[in-house]
């Protein structure tokens, strides 16, 4: 048995591919299962990279290369199955998805056919479009970036084995580090670059390619083998069972597993061994043998179950089914779909040609239909179109501009954001925190003859910032610079707030010496009630579903503790208002979604322009005493 391109077939290669479908596969289903398990996607690089890399450098140094017939392969392996789990999606789309779901989900399946989901997703993809994460072909993405490399290694790989063969191994590693040294840098400047561009990624790939350029004779001794395959597996294990999302990714922390697949593979070339034995298990093989399909059908299944349930993590019997479902709709797709085309003899070059055309033709022609018609909104009725596009809010403001987030450079923070012009008369108003205080700059802006100083940062609690460990972060640069900065410019008033997680009283008291020492009143926003579900989405299917009370099933419970944690601790130095307060019923456990009759969010835990106005001139009313609003201009 062989592989395509005349390469033997590798039984453990199999085995790594299901270990690597299997990991993404546990890590979109629960994170909490597998919080390393996004790593099977660099797993997945290497395997592509060694393989593709192979069968060009094997066929150019035979002469037999053909751009042609290396596309067709390419063809046959990756599109039929491809536009079937796309239509599919669509369709699924069509009947469960909002209008500017519906139409953001014929964008992106365009740019899937189109090999540039990776491109379209890192445009796309931020803090604040929770939606985008949620797309069921947001995980195209890695597709996009193999589908990059096969458009530009052929050509690459081509030209060394013609006019620098000798040269080939030491280019190719130039390349590598060249990649890696950048998707370090971007790891901390810009992760999202690093994530989901190929120039950052290309390095996964390369390590790949470079093992068909290297031979160890030590390794035909067995013992040899057994050593650098078991080292192989236990950088794979290790990183699966240590590393976490949060460790910056991929850069440095992708080095164990992508090391440790190579080393596997670079063993395999010279003999078996017992990882290798271990990997050539069936029940291994046959995941490894749909792994493509299955991992084009396990996040839509995900994503239209977590529609369907309406819930964030979806619970052991759904989990069940959705494992269920995409194990059957994979095997089927490999079985009826993938086998069929890649056999030229079962489908010919012209047959090949004709179906993935046609059926190329029909997706983009309906994800323009879907562009063209805004989603269809004439399938839900007026009022519930109109909630549903609460989600979009987070677009296109302008306070957006003074709040950073991972894919911003702290150096480029507009200066008018934090020291901005100021007029004969006009207050200074300091706002400092994360998401959390940008979102209130509409109700700051709306005082009469106030400027706002605003320093934000998406996920940047501010009493966090102060510590030692957070000095050098974005974070805690930002924050400290803008205390540097308003002690001398003497704000009229501080406004602090920040998504309350875990509550360090000694933290907070140094923030509130800290702001104290600025010689302005303080006012402190507490935690705002946050939802499972983006709530335009939960108000618009409570509509459909006729369930009026269901948004108050999603409520984090979280909020109370959260709020009687931080009141105290705040009153010590500040003015406090509690959003809790204001929207809550503390009986019923229920809290308030709406700001007259639109929704106050528009996401899980964000308000929305007119909502964040309205809701602070509520509790300015509410909970403040006229001595209070009169000391703090308010």
């Amino acid at each position: 048995m062989r592989h395509e391109g005349g390469m033997k077939y590798r039984p453990d290669i199999d085995g790594l591919r299901a270990v690597a479908v299997l990991s993404v596969f546990a890590y979109h289903l629960r994170p909490s299962l597998l919080p390393a398990g996004g790593l099977g996607v660099d797993i997945f690089f290497v395997i592509s990279g060694y393989l593709i890399g192979g069968i060009i450098l094997r066929e150019c140094a035979a002469g037999e290369f053909s751009f042609l017939r290396f596309y067709e392969r390419r063809l046959r392996r990756i599109v039929p199955a491809l536009l079937v789990s796309i239509l599919a999606v669509l369709g699924a789309s069509a009947l469960l998805l909002m209008p500017s779901e519906l139409e953001q989900g014929g964008v992106s399946a365009a740019a899937a056919l189109l090999s540039a989901s990776n491109l379209y997703f890192w445009h796309t993809v931020d803090y604040f479009n929770e939606a985008a994460a949620d797309m069921p072909l947001l995980h195209t993405w890695s597709l996009g970036v193999e589908e990059q490399f096969y458009i530009l290694a052929p050509v690459v790989l081509a030209l060394l084995a013609k006019y620098a063969r000798r040269a080939i191994l030491p280019a190719l590693v130039l390349m590598l580090a060249g990649s890696l040294v950048l998707n370090v840098s971007q790891v901390q400047s810009a992760p999202i670059d690093a994530f989901y561009l190929p120039q950052g990624r290309a390095w996964e790939l390369l390590a790949g390619v470079i093992l068909n350029r290297l031979s160890l004779p030590l390794l035909a001794a067995r013992w040899a083998r057994e050593v650098v395959a078991g080292l192989g597996a236990a950088l794979i294990v290790l990183s699966l069972a240590l590393l976490r999302p949060d460790m910056g990714w991929p850069g440095l922390a992708a080095v164990p597993p992508v090391l440790g697949t190579a080393l596997i593979i670079w063993t395999g070339q010279h003999g078996g061994s017992g990882v290798a034995r271990v990997l050539a298990f069936k029940p291994f093989l046959w995941v490894g043998l749909i792994s493509y399909s299955l991992y084009l059908w396990h996040w839509p299944a995900i994503v239209f179950a977590r529609e369907i349930a309406l819930v964030d993590v979806p619970s052991n019997t759904l989990s069940a089914a959705i494992v269920t479902f995409a194990f059957l709709a994979a095997w089927a797709s490999w079985r009826f779909v993938e086998q069929p085309f890649r056999k030229g003899t079962t489908m010919p070059g012209r047959a090949l040609l004709a179906w993935t055309g046609g059926g190329a033709a029909l997706v983009l022609g309906l994800c323009a239909l879907l562009v063209v018609a805004k989603g269809f909104p004439a399938r839900f009725d007026a009022e519930t179109v109109r909630i549903a596009s609460f989600v979009q809010g987070a677009e296109d403001n302008p306070w957006r501009r003074c709040i950073l987030t991972e894919r911003d450079d702290p150096a480029q923070f507009p200066a008018d954001c934090l020291a901005p012009a100021v007029k004969p008369g006009e207050r200074r108003i300091l706002l400092l925190g994360d998401s959390h205080a940008n979102m209130f700059r509409p109700a700051l802006d709306a005082i009469p003859r106030a400027r706002v100083m605003e320093a934000t940062y998406a996920a940047c609690a501010p009493d966090g910032a102060l510590s030692p460990q957070a000095a050098q972060t974005p974070c805690g640069q930002l924050i400290r610079k803008a205390l540097d900065v308003t002690a001398r410019a003497k704000p009229d008033l501080i406004v602090v707030s920040w998504q309350v997680k875990r509550l360090n009283p000694a933290q907070v008291a140094a923030l509130g010496e800290r702001l104290k020492h600025i010689g302005a009143p303080i006012l402190v926003i507490g935690p705002t009630p946050e939802y499972s579900v983006r709530v335009p989405k939960l108000m618009a299917a409570a509509r459909v579903r006729g369930e009026p009370d269901l948004p108050a099933h999603y409520l984090s419970r979280h909020i109370w503790q959260a709020d009687a944690r931080l009141a105290p601790l705040a009153r010590q130095f500040a003015t406090y208002l509690s959003p809790r307060a204001a929207l809550c019923d503390a009986t019923a456990k229920q809290c308030a979604l709406t700001a007259g009759q639109d929704p106050a969010y528009y996401d899980r835990q964000h308000f929305n322009g007119p909502g964040a106005r309205a809701i602070f001139q509520q509790m300015v009313r509410e909970q403040l005493s006229p001595e209070e609003r009169a000391q703090l201009g308010l």
